[in-house]
């Protein structure tokens, strides 16, 4: 099951990656809460959200931790946290209290929504 969780993760990261998703200094990530279904979005800052991961025993690496709520009145958080290697490739995710969303998925719900 965590292997393909991982496969998933890695074609999401892939994506917000892309050209398409990712600005200069940063990549955006979707999910949805568990609770109360609403898609949320936030944005990792390559410049400033990452910290050193000084419990890794390997090369050096990164550690992002984001906690995210929505404003629907659920106030359930979402919580993620990501690792990157020296070369700030993706080298493991988790998630708690949703589920990693597709930037297409978000999208559509923002255009259905207005």
């Amino acid at each position: 099951m965590k292997e393909k969780n991982d496969e998933h993760f890695k074609r999401i990261f892939e994506y917000i990656s892309s050209s398409s998703s990712a600005d200069n200094a940063g990549y955006w990530i979707f999910a949805r809460c568990k609770k109360c279904g609403e898609a949320l979005k936030t944005r990792v800052d390559l410049d400033h959200d990452l910290s050193v991961d000084y419990y890794c025993e390997e090369d050096l690496s990164y550690l992002i931790r984001k906690i995210m709520v929505g404003g629907s009145g659920c106030f359930q958080w979402i919580e993620i946290e990501i690792r990157l290697n020296h070369k700030r490739q993706l080298v493991y995710r988790e998630k708690s209290g949703g589920n990693f969303m597709e930037g297409e998925e978000y999208m559509a719900g923002e255009v259905s929504s207005r």
